[in-house]
Parts: structure tokens; sequence; C-alpha cells
């Protein structure tokens, strides 16, 4: 049985590069990414974006269009864009990134879903906290590699339910506290 342990909040937090900031990395820049998670981080007082990686940039063929094409007709931003609307460096892949010696404490990964797993073993690898969008992966051996990589460095990983956060979620959970 997979189980994801619940992380204590951590006092006296230092980031990566010894500010009170912490430094998120966004895997992933499409629309979710693009409409929900960038905007709020980015006004988030408590948070920098430090890079964004968007490991389909370089290889989607997406409606039978090219790299160089894939994000026309939409309101969307190439990854240039975004790393120059966030401040921030882009990566066509993670290994990049690490390579690259960014400061980064944490990773959220909003990718494709089929991305996840291999994504979430390099950000553990790399020593990162990672916050998944579900699903976690698309294969039950993939998120058990997944599970054992990142419980294998003491940092914090979880996958996000955004239903968790609802209004009618928060009152469900207060009517009946013994519900998960």
């Amino acid at each position: 049985m997979l189980s994801l342990a619940r992380a204590a909040p951590r006092r006296g937090f230092s980031s990566a590069s010894g500010g009170k900031k912490a430094k998120i990395a966004l895997a992933g820049a499409g629309w979710w990414s693009q409409g929900w998670h960038l905007p709020h981080l980015h006004s988030h007082p408590n948070c920098e974006i430090a890079a964004i990686v968007d490991p389909s940039f370089e290889t989607a063929h997406w409606n039978g269009q090219s790299k160089d094409n894939h994000w026309s007709g939409s309101n969307f931003l190439n990854i240039q864009e975004l790393g120059e609307k966030y401040g921030c460096p882009t990566f066509a892949d993670v290994d990049d990134m690490v390579a690259a010696g960014v400061p980064v404490d944490g990773v959220l990964v909003a990718s494709n879903h089929a991305t996840h797993a291999e994504i979430g073993i390099k950000c553990a690898a790399a020593g990162y906290h990672i916050m998944m969008e579900k699903p976690m992966t698309t294969d039950v051996a993939e998120a058990r590699a997944l599970l054992e990589s990142a419980q294998s460095t003491g940092k914090v990983f979880m996958v996000n339910n955004t239903a968790n956060w609802r209004k009618n979620s928060k009152l469900a959970k207060v009517r009946n506290p013994g519900a998960r």
C-alpha cells in the first residue's frame, strides 16, 4: 500500500540560498501552470520562482505542430517568455537545472502526467522537496519507484489534490473530524 506521510511545519526556514523566501522551481509550463501556479507563486510574499522547466517544450508535437509553433493560436507564453515575465531561468530538463546550480528548495511538478515519475525521481535525487500535481503517476510501478525515491531523501513529498482546499471539503472535515 502506498502512503504519503504528512510533514510537520518547519520553523526558522532558510532557503537554498540562505534567504527567507522559498525558492520554487516549476516543472511544466502548460495551461494549469500559466493560469494558476505561476501567478500564485509569483504573488506569494514568501516565495520566489527559481526556475521554470518544461520538459515537453523541446519535443512537443501538439496537433501536428512542431516546437517552433505549438504555442501559436493560444494565449500561452512560450518558456522563454515565461522566464522573462517571472525573472527566472528556464530549462528543458530538470538535469539541466541541476547542472546549472540554480538554488532550489522545492519543485512543483505540473507537467504532462506521463512525465511525473521521471521528473519526481530526478528532483528527489537532487534533494528537492516535491509537490506533485495529481495524478502522482500513470503507472503503479512508477508510483512505487517515485515514492521509494522520495522517501529515501527525508524531504517533503506530497501529491496535491486541490479539492482538499475547497470550502465544502473543509466544511466536511469540520463536520466529520475522523474523515480523511
